[in-house]
C-alpha cells in the first residue's frame, strides 16, 4: 500500500515540479480502492501553473470512485474549490489536497489550518532534488521554510516525501544517487526522509538498496503529456 497509516486528511506540498500531483494522484486512487466505505475526496488546490495538473486528471480520477473538487468553472483564477469545509468535518470521507508549488498556493490550504488538526492530517512534503532551488541544503530549507509558514504547517509535523525523478531521463542509478545524496543532506541537518517514490518498474531493484519504505506509483502525468 502507498499509504501505512489511515489519516482524514492527506496534503501533498512541496516546490514547484516536485510531483505532488503525481503522488497525491495515487494516494486518491489508492485510498478509494482500499476505504470503500468511505468517499475519498480529491481537492485540487493548485492555482500556480499553466500544466500538469490534477484537474486534467479529472475523468479518471472519477472513474476510479473518486469525488474530484476542483475550480475547473473559474479557470484559472484563484478560487478555492467548494466543499472543503463540509468534507473536513465529514468523518465518513478522506481528503486529499494536492497544494500549489509557492507560497501563494501554500496559502490556500492555510485558511484551513484550524480543521486540519494533527492527529487527523498527514503533511508530505515532496523534494525532487533534480528541481531547481533543491540543490543546496540553503535552497531546500529558505523554499521548505516559506512555504510551511504560508501553509501554517510547522516543519516538525510533514514528512518528507524523496521524489528524484527526471522526467525520460530518470534511471534507477540516478533515483539512487539522488536519494542517497538528499538523505544525507537532510541527516545533517537534523530531518529525514519518511519515503522514497519510484515508479513501479523501478521498485524491486530499488528496495533492495535504500533503508527507508519505498512508495510504488504510476506516472500518470507522463501519460497524459505523451504525443
Amino acid at each position: 500500500m502507498f499509504i501505512l497509516e489511515r489519516y482524514h486528511n492527506y496534503i501533498f506540498i512541496g516546490g514547484s515540479g516536485s510531483g505532488k500531483t503525481e503522488l497525491s494522484v495515487n494516494t486518491a486512487i489508492q485510498l478509494a480502492a482500499s476505504e470503500a466505505n468511505k468517499q475519498i475526496c480529491f481537492f485540487d488546490m493548485d492555482q500556480t501553473k499553466g500544466m500538469f495538473r490534477s484537474r486534467d486528471l479529472r475523468l479518471h480520477l472519477l472513474s476510479e470512485g473518486v469525488l474530484f473538487l476542483d475550480t475547473v468553472d473559474y479557470m484559472d483564477a484563484p478560487v478555492v474549490p467548494a466543499g472543503i469545509s463540509s468534507s473536513l468535518s465529514d468523518t465518513k470521507s478522506t481528503c486529499v489536497f494536492d497544494v500549489g508549488g509557492n507560497v501563494v498556493g501554500a496559502k490556500m490550504i492555510g485558511q484551513y489550518a484550524a480543521g486540519l488538526a494533527e492527529h487527523s492530517t498527514c503533511a508530505f512534503y515532496v523534494l525532487n532534488p533534480f528541481r531547481p532551488f533543491s540543490g543546496t541544503w540553503d535552497d531546500i530549507y529558505d523554499s521548505m521554510k516559506s512555504i510551511l509558514n504560508a501553509s501554517k504547517i510547522p516543519m516538525e509535523r510533514v514528512r518528507i516525501l524523496s521524489n528524484p525523478c527526471l522526467g525520460e531521463r530518470t534511471s534507477p542509478f540516478l533515483i539512487l544517487q539522488a536519494h542517497n545524496w538528499l538523505s544525507e543532506l537532510l541527516k545533517k541537518n537534523g530531518l529525514q526522509v519518511a519515503a522514497l517514490a519510484t515508479e513501479s518498474s523501478a521498485l524491486q531493484l530499488i528496495q533492495s538498496k535504500v533503508s527507508c519504505p519505498v512508495l510504488s506509483i504510476r506516472l500518470f502525468v507522463k501519460q497524459l503529456y505523451q504525443g
